[in-house]
C-alpha cells in the first residue's frame, strides 16, 4: 500500500514513468492528490486508485495489469490517453472527461461508479468498451469507433442526463437492464446492435 499524509500529491511529471510490476499497489488516502502528466504502465498485478487523482498523461495495462479507479475523484483536464492489451477498470470511482480523451486496444471496463463530465472519450479502432454497471452521466460523449467493441453485460446501467453515446460498431447486449433518466440522455446506433 502507498499511504501518504493529508493534503500531500504525488506528481508523476512530463517524462516520469511509473512502472508496476507483480501484486496489489493501493494508492490510498483521503485528501490526498495523484497527479499523471507522463507515462503509468502496469505489466502485472494490479495498480489501485483510491484517492483523488488529476490527469494529463498516458496510462497502459498490457500482459496481465490492470489498472483500477476504485474510489475518489479522477479528473481528466489535459489530452490523456489510455492504451494496452488488458484491463482499465472503473468499480466505484467517478471518472470527469473535462478535456478529450482516448483509447486505443484497451478494454475499459465499467462496473460500478460514474462516467461524466464535459467533454469526450474516443475508443478508437480496437478498444473496447465493457459497461457492467454504473452510470454514464452529465454532458459526456462518447463515441465508439467502427473497428472497436462495445459489450453491455452484468447488471444495472444508468444512463442519464444529457450523455450521448455514438456507436459506430458492432455492438452486444448480453444482460443486464439499462436504465434512462432525466430524459436527455442518448445512444445513437450506427451499426448492428444484436441484443442476445
Amino acid at each position: 500500500n502507498f499511504n501518504v499524509p493529508v493534503g500531500a500529491l504525488f506528481v508523476n511529471h512530463i517524462n516520469g514513468v511509473i512502472y508496476k510490476l507483480n501484486g496489489i499497489t493501493n494508492f490510498s488516502a483521503s485528501g490526498v492528490t495523484f497527479i499523471n502528466y507522463g507515462l503509468v504502465r502496469v505489466n502485472s498485478g494490479e495498480c489501485i486508485l483510491n484517492l483523488a487523482s488529476t490527469h494529463y498523461g498516458i496510462i497502459r495495462a498490457y500482459g496481465s495489469g490492470i489498472f483500477r479507479f476504485a474510489s475518489g475523484i479522477a479528473n481528466f483536464n489535459g489530452v490523456s490517453r489510455f492504451g494496452g492489451t488488458n484491463h482499465i477498470i472503473v468499480s466505484g470511482a467517478t471518472l470527469n472527461f473535462n478535456f478529450a480523451s482516448s483509447l486505443d486496444t484497451v478494454t475499459f471496463e465499467l462496473l460500478s461508479g460514474i462516467v461524466q463530465g464535459s467533454d469526450s472519450l474516443h475508443f478508437l479502432p480496437y478498444s473496447k468498451f465493457h459497461w457492467n454497471g454504473g452510470t454514464v452521466q452529465g454532458s459526456v460523449v462518447i463515441n465508439i469507433h467502427l473497428q472497436a467493441t462495445m459489450v453491455w453485460a452484468g447488471g444495472t446501467k444508468d444512463f442519464r442526463g444529457s450523455a450521448i453515446i455514438n456507436n459506430y460498431c458492432h455492438s452486444i447486449w448480453t444482460a443486464g437492464d439499462l436504465r434512462y433518466y432525466d430524459g436527455g440522455a442518448i445512444f445513437n446506433n450506427y451499426n448492428v446492435f444484436t441484443i442476445d
